[in-house]
Order: C-alpha cells, then sequence, then structure tokens
C-alpha cells in the first residue's frame, strides 16, 4: 500500500475497514426509514402483510416492473421472492378489493 506522509492513524483504519467490505454486505435502509414511516403513517401498517409492506415501499421508491421489484428487493434488502408468489399475492388483493366492493 502506498503511503502518503500525512496520513493520519484514523483515515489508515477507515481505509483498511473500507476495502474489507464487499457490497453484498451493504444494505440499503434510508427507501425503508422514510417511505416505511410513510407507510405506517397512512394506516397501511395495520395490513400486517409483509410481502405487501415489501411491494408499497419499493414501488414508491423504485416504480418499475414487478421483475425490477424482485431484482430491488434481492439485490439491495437481501430479500429472495419468486415472481409467483407476487402475481398470486396481487390476484388474491385484487379478489379482496372486487368482493368488497371497493373496485
Amino acid at each position: 500500500m502506498n503511503r502518503s506522509l500525512f496520513e493520519y492513524e484514523d483515515e489508515i483504519k477507515l481505509n483498511n475497514f473500507g476495502s474489507t467490505i464487499s457490497n453484498s454486505q451493504v444494505q440499503v435502509i434510508g427507501p425503508e426509514i422514510i417511505f416505511g414511516t410513510l407507510y405506517d403513517r397512512i394506516g397501511y401498517g395495520s395490513v400486517n402483510n409483509v410481502l405487501f409492506k415489501h411491494l408499497v415501499v419499493t414501488r414508491l421508491f423504485n416504480p418499475s416492473s414487478k421483475l425490477k421489484t424482485i431484482d430491488y428487493l434481492f439485490r439491495y434488502q437481501g430479500i429472495s421472492i419468486n415472481i409467483s408468489k407476487i402475481y398470486r399475492f396481487l390476484d388474491n388483493l385484487c379478489l379482496r378489493k372486487d368482493e368488497e366492493g371497493l373496485g
């Protein structure tokens, strides 16, 4: 390692620490904090379904296709979800909406 004449011990420790971390060890939590709080404040926290919360927060932060949603959840949250599970969940949600006359 090439060290500068003016490097301080704390900087060296930080550089050494940073070189030991990989991307898979870093988790994005900002969207979960911001949109998770919004999710709870508007009352969705009473739904008590983790998949629903992941879908809502992810789509608020990164509105894209369901496949991109799965990619985002896996890449940044470490959550692996099968696309079929999402489609079944959304079908069930749609059926409940129709049964309750909300559609």
